[in-house]
């Protein structure tokens, strides 16, 4: 799949490599790659509420950068509701390719 990124550059994704999707990276506290990868899925994504919610104070890029830290993620979220937003981020992109 091509997208354009905000400066109008133009990629490529074929998909994530074996061992390194967002939830493969969340699973195993690889916390940074999995933002990175919830990241790309934003970029596909291409709709700016959705961004927004992400990094909002208990979005999901937000809360990743938390458990990087090992600060506490915000009240309102579990561990399971990080990874389910994970999932969903994951998920949109893989129907896609």
């Amino acid at each position: 799949m091509k997208y354009l990124s905000p400066k109008g550059v133009e990629f490529s994704f074929d998909g994530w490599a074996p061992g390194n999707t967002p939830l493969e990276c969340f699973d195993r506290g690889d916390y940074i790659a999995c933002a990175h990868g919830c990241m790309l899925a934003l970029i596909i994504q291409d709709d700016a509420l959705v961004s927004h919610d992400a990094i909002s104070d208990d979005g999901v890029i937000h809360e990743l950068i938390h458990l990087k830290e090992k600060i506490d993620i915000c009240t309102c979220n579990t561990l399971a509701d990080v990874r389910w937003m994970v999932a969903g981020l994951q998920e949109y992109v893989e129907v896609r390719l």
